[in-house]
């Protein structure tokens, strides 16, 4: 359970595991007592870390508290609403209300063996008011991608939601932004509501797409970098509302996607 319990905190809203520690989110907790002895505003404002536990013997142990809003200033990040470890110690919470308006982060720490230390606040490179960057985060290898599920399909269009690549630099220590991968059919907002990766594969969910009959869309990537477009898959005789893609998975050999109103 969390170390500091609140009402709706959503703790377990995302979690991710690799080798020995797991890492726990609590995206709608309030601002309040962080456990260090001094004073702290408490307040309804939603917020805002992440809980990272170590395998001890054959029992799990919280290890320490990952929180990179400022007690006093920040709050309503929904800090953790995705999460994703990176082999060489990191881990990337996503932050989709971040940025005052909702433009969105994700927050990459990196444990150097004394502890974890924030390293990065990843953006879109055309970030805007809603777009909601964060949402969704895969990685694979070098590469991770990033969701965000309102970023708008051109200037002046509504929201469709839009996929952005992040490449770790040759010494390991950024990550550096790539493309950006929108919809092949931009009739309604969804595109990566959810999101998978595993090599050069990558499966994104539109699940509102088509009268939410939806999509999962199946991409290569490219010698250049980009993703292309090999397929957008769903059973024969769906119907609107079956939303195919709500959650989207691969091990990059076989694909599989929900559809939870069949």
């Amino acid at each position: 359970v969390a170390e500091l319990l609140s009402l709706g905190a959503f703790y377990g809203f995302s979690v991710e595991i690799m080798g020995s520690e797991i890492v726990i989110c609590a995206p709608q907790a309030p601002l309040g007592d962080d456990g260090d002895g001094d004073a702290d505003p408490i307040g309804p404002t939603p917020g805002r870390y992440a809980e990272i536990w170590s395998q001890i013997g054959t029992g799990w142990e919280r290890a320490t508290r990952l929180a990179p809003t400022n007690p006093v200033t920040g709050g309503g990040e929904e800090i953790g609403t995705s999460v994703a470890f990176a082999s060489d110690g990191w881990v990337f919470l996503g932050a989709p209300a971040a940025g005052g308006t909702s433009s969105g982060h994700v927050f990459g720490f990196r444990n150097f063996g004394g502890g974890w230390v924030l390293m990065e606040t990843l953006q879109a490179f055309d970030s805007t008011q809603g777009h909601r960057f964060g949402t969704q985060i895969a990685v694979s290898g070098d590469t991770m991608v990033v969701g965000a599920e309102r970023a708008p399909a051109g200037l002046n269009a509504g929201p469709v939601g839009s996929v952005y690549t992040f490449d770790r630099s040759a010494g390991g220590g950024d990550w550096i932004a790539g493309g950006r991968t929108v919809s092949s059919t931009p009739d309604t907002n969804g595109y990566a509501d959810s999101l998978a990766m595993t090599g050069d594969l990558m499966v994104v969910g539109e699940p509102r797409a088509d009268a939410t009959r939806g999509f999962a869309h199946v991409y290569n990537r490219a010698d250049d970098g980009s993703w292309t477009l090999m397929d957008s898959i769903r059973p024969v005789g769906t119907v609107s509302g079956n939303a195919i893609g709500s959650n989207v998975a691969t091990d990059g050999e076989w694909i599989f996607y929900s559809a939870p109103e069949v």
